[in-house]
């Protein structure tokens, strides 16, 4: 009996890792969800539903920004202060417990009334889980230049649209002056009509370093003069337009809506 419990978490990790959820992806999900649902354990995370070359569903795992949460009403990520996840892991925890975020290394959350508050140490410092904040300078091992929710939407970055930092812009842009930082460090959408190859693609992946940075389609577009509005692109080529949640603006760098830093509108 021991045997057949290791081999069935065996495989769920397995399933898990590979990112591939068909049971997450039907009929409803693809009419009434446009394609998504939510995570089975994860409120930072969600899944797209696709259809491979045998006309079969399957799900793929994508990640929300740093401090958002999948809102499975609006279909987006947003604010993780403004919606309500059931899977949410300050529920039934203690005021004050917090545990490190895994993508951002500044970032951590805080329970505070059963929800998980996004925090951010200061810059020039990472998050450990047992001593707090710490200087980088005092941590050899550690190289911390995430941003984390210090980035703010600037419509003239570079000549145009744009993410910048409120008192430095991180080098690298790409062509059309989007500013890449921690905000867009994504997987990446691998062959849609090769189940096998998106396993074994995101597999790999697992195993490169956790500083390394991938791009990755994105399925929303930004709005002309409309920051907190965009356009999402859904299954069987229908296009519609949804607002950000209230703090927040579509930046297209990141494919989400992140926290507003009180730049001017243009």
């Amino acid at each position: 009996m021991w045997t057949i419990r290791c081999i069935l978490f065996l495989v769920s990790s397995i399933l898990i890792n590979g990112q591939l959820f068909e049971s997450l992806c039907d009929e409803f999900a693809m009419k009434e969800r446009s394609g998504y649902n939510e995570h089975p354990s994860d409120c930072g995370k969600y899944i797209q539903c696709l259809t491979d070359t045998r006309g079969q569903l399957f799900g793929v795992e994508r990640d929300c920004a740093y401090s958002t949460y999948w809102n499975i009403k609006l279909l987006t990520c947003i604010l993780a202060t403004d919606t309500v996840c059931r899977h949410d892991l300050c529920h039934g925890i203690t005021d004050g417990r917090k545990r490190k975020d895994q993508a951002n290394c500044r970032g951590y959350w805080e329970c505070n009334g059963g929800k998980s508050i996004p925090m951010c140490c200061p810059r020039g410092q990472n998050y450990d889980l047992s001593r707090g904040c710490v200087d980088n300078e005092k941590d050899a091992n550690v190289t911390c230049g995430d941003t984390c929710m210090d980035s703010v939407y600037d419509p003239n970055a570079f000549g145009g649209p744009g993410i910048k930092d409120q008192t430095k812009i991180k080098p690298g842009t790409t062509g059309n002056g989007l500013i890449l930082n921690a905000l867009t460090s994504v997987e990446p959408t691998p062959d849609v009509q090769n189940k096998e190859a998106i396993q074994n693609t995101v597999l790999s992946s697992r195993a490169e370093s956790a500083s390394t940075k991938f791009e990755r389609p994105c399925d929303k577009t930004a709005v002309d003069r409309h920051r907190q509005m965009y356009e999402q692109h859904l299954q069987g080529g229908w296009t519609v337009r949804r607002l950000c949640s209230v703090g927040t603006v579509f930046v297209q760098a990141s494919c989400n809506c992140l926290p507003d830093r009180g730049m001017p509108r243009p």
